[in-house]
């Protein structure tokens, strides 16, 4: 049977881009037809026997549990809590953006933005995007 040895990210909510790496991470299939994140039907981006690409679908709560893979055949490749010592997939509640201020600007204002897990789950932000400008 397959393992999952590495998932990045271990949390986050739609749209999360998550990469899976392992081995034999079809079973005994040649190719996946379903994965699911913590029971939420994630979209296959990319496959491999050794690395899978997934799109995290909306989930309702934030919740945690199991990555499972089923193959063409139906074997499964599951990522329990603690397997590899690596932990179950988490969606963690989208992030919320309460004020922004200013509300207007030019080149070189700062701007303060104010909310709620505005890192979504993450260790950091990489991008901020205001009114289509990075």
């Amino acid at each position: 049977a397959g393992s999952i040895n590495s998932v990045v990210p271990s949390s986050g909510h739609f749209g999360t881009v998550v990469t899976l790496t392992g081995t034999s991470l079809f079973g005994h299939g040649s190719m996946l037809v379903s994965a699911t994140l913590a029971g939420v039907g994630a979209r296959i981006d990319s496959a491999s026997d050794t690395q899978v690409v997934l799109t995290a679908n909306a989930s309702g709560v934030a919740t945690a549990g199991p990555i499972v893979l089923t193959s063409d055949t139906g074997s499964t490749v599951v990522l329990e809590d603690g397997t590899s010592g690596l932990t179950q997939w988490t969606y963690v509640a989208p992030g919320f953006v309460n004020t922004v201020s200013p509300s207007s600007g030019q080149v070189g204002t700062v701007v303060t933005i104010s909310g709620s897990s505005l890192r979504g789950g993450s260790s950091e932000i990489v991008r901020v995007v205001l009114a289509g400008t990075d």
